[in-house]
């Protein structure tokens, strides 16, 4: 790993709920991630680390922990995942989502889309898609703008 890139001084972008409540923290800031261009909220789109399993090869996947630690983290915390999934209207049909709340006032920050609407990736998965988030604008605030008052992030 490239020390200029090593934990130490990779800084953390840390997000909160509209109440204050921490819900995110990543190693790359909000504005970079791409937004979804065939989505009328157009939502920034995150792509989540996929955790170890249970029964994963401890060798293997401290192979990949370089690779994974150059692409950046990101991590919920203070979230919680709505347990009915909403169905939402579009122009071009109807899309699934999963809701993520926070977990103090229960406003909806951001969702996660179910397996059947990527049709391209059919038979990789069933539900909801754990890989990817996707963070509503102005649902969050980071954290330095929250400590001086500032204008809720577009």
């Amino acid at each position: 790993m490239d020390p200029s890139t090593s934990p130490e001084s990779t800084p953390i972008h840390t997000y909160h709920c509209l109440c204050t409540n921490l819900v995110l923290a990543s190693t790359h800031p909000l504005s970079s991630f791409p937004r979804r261009s065939d989505s009328k909220d157009k939502a920034f789109i995150l792509p989540l680390p996929v955790s170890p399993t249970a029964n994963a090869d401890f060798e293997a996947d401290l192979a990949g922990l370089d690779e994974r630690a150059s692409q950046g983290f990101a991590v919920l915390s203070g979230a919680k995942l709505d347990p009915k999934s909403k169905i939402v209207r579009r122009e071009d049909g109807f899309e699934k989502r999963f809701l993520q709340r926070c977990a103090r006032c229960k406003l909806a920050f951001a969702y996660q889309l179910d397996w059947s609407q990527y049709p391209d990736t059919e038979g990789k998965g069933q539900g909801r898609r754990t890989d990817v988030l996707y963070l509503l604008p102005g649902g969050l605030r980071n954290t330095k703008e929250m400590m001086v008052g500032g204008k809720i992030e577009e």
